[in-house]
């Protein structure tokens, strides 16, 4: 259509370019620049190499990748990942709030293919589900199933009936993003879809020390959203590197380096290995030895105190416990008050129920008996 106005070239002006955060020698290198203006953790240290390792993954030469899971408060920037992750691979985030498990299917089967019979296998097949409850699951056991059989290659395979009495195939192995604000990773019905996820802890920016946010490199004054950027031909960056079969031999001899001579779970080190390979091939660790040092940083964050609890432990031991230290018995009406308090400034999406908030406070060493809390000895 000749009158047809085209958004891109009118917004086009306004809009960074990203090829002016895209600075380094290696992919590696490259996509931290970028991160270091758009997305703060935590833990850089421990969880960016995987991170950005995981980006760059390829179901199309891997054999098993784990869930990445975003998590943390409201407002912790967990979308920005998702987004920077969707536009290197040309996929649109969806919503758990209205997905099924058939869409959800046949997005992994139509992103995994070239061609309608499926002879030819397309690079970064890539699922990202935003908003994930407790509940998500709970309720949809065949969204469930399709995540716990989605993270290996030979255990993907979905068939259904067709009209004409033939079954109809469909593959779900892919990359696969999942955010939310609950702890899905300590929910207990919920523990098989733990053991395949990489959790990736997200703070709000607020919280996160200075010092923290230097060692990343990320300056809150040259920070930018991931909606302001203008990502055309983004993707290509993937293709490329993916394009290049000497790319393709290099990841292949680096995931033969792999041993698991550390002896790592089975399931851990089964889930990684692709995933450290890729990192070895972008440039985000010089050897085998440095990628396993790496994996076994992450997984002593992971069985840390700070990695396992809520965001409602981290509000309740950093901005009410913190500012009674000291003292072995408080009122509940002190902690009511503060929890009203909390969800009205819109740190929980909804007030936490009683029974969320005495699991938190018990995991903090705190009891409840006749109206008060009491301080464990």
């Amino acid at each position: 259509m000749d009158d047809y106005i085209d958004p891109s070239e009118i917004l086009g002006d306004i809009l960074s370019d990203w090829r002016d955060y895209w600075h380094g020698e290696s992919p590696y290198e490259r996509t931290l620049s970028l991160l270091r203006h758009m997305v703060a953790l935590p833990y850089p240290d421990e969880c960016l190499p995987l991170v950005v390792s995981y980006l760059w993954a390829n179901p199309k030469f891997s054999s098993v990748l784990p869930v990445l899971f975003c998590y943390g408060q409201p407002g912790s920037a967990k979308s920005n990942l998702a987004i920077i992750a969707s536009k290197l691979r040309e996929s649109d985030p969806l919503n758990a709030d209205n997905c099924t498990a058939v869409s959800l299917r046949n997005t992994c089967n139509s992103q995994k293919f070239l061609d309608a019979e499926a002879a030819f296998e397309a690079d970064g097949a890539l699922l990202i589900l935003d908003n994930v409850q407790t509940a998500t699951f709970r309720e949809n056991r065949n969204l469930l199933s399709l995540f716990l059989g989605g993270y290996k290659r030979g255990q993907d395979k979905v068939q259904i009936g067709g009209k004409d009495g033939a079954n109809i195939e469909f593959y779900t192995f892919s990359s696969r993003i999942i955010s939310s604000v609950e702890p899905l990773h300590l929910e207990y019905d919920l523990r098989e879809l733990a053991s395949r996820c990489w959790v990736v802890p997200h703070q709000q920016l607020d919280k996160i020390p200075d010092e923290t946010l230097s060692r990343q490199g990320f300056s809150i004054e040259d920070s930018i959203k991931p909606e302001d950027v203008n990502w055309q031909n983004f993707s290509s960056e993937y293709l490329k590197f993916w394009g290049s079969k000497a790319n393709c031999k290099l990841f292949a001899a680096c995931k033969k380096s792999l041993r698991n001579t550390e002896k790592f779970a089975p399931r851990a080190w089964e889930m990684s290995r692709d995933v450290l390979a890729t990192g070895m091939a972008i440039g985000a660790f010089e050897d085998a030895k440095k990628a396993k040092l790496a994996l076994a940083r992450y997984q002593m964050l992971m069985d840390s105190f700070e990695a396992q609890s809520t965001p409602l432990e981290e509000i309740l031991k950093d901005d009410f416990l913190s500012k009674v230290n000291g003292v072995a018995e408080l009122d509940n009406a002190l902690l009511v008050h503060f929890i009203d308090g909390q969800t009205n400034k819109k740190n929980f999406l909804e007030r936490p129920k009683p029974k969320a908030i005495e699991d938190a406070m018990k995991r903090l060493g705190w009891h409840k008996r006749k109206g008060q809390w009491i301080k464990a000895n």
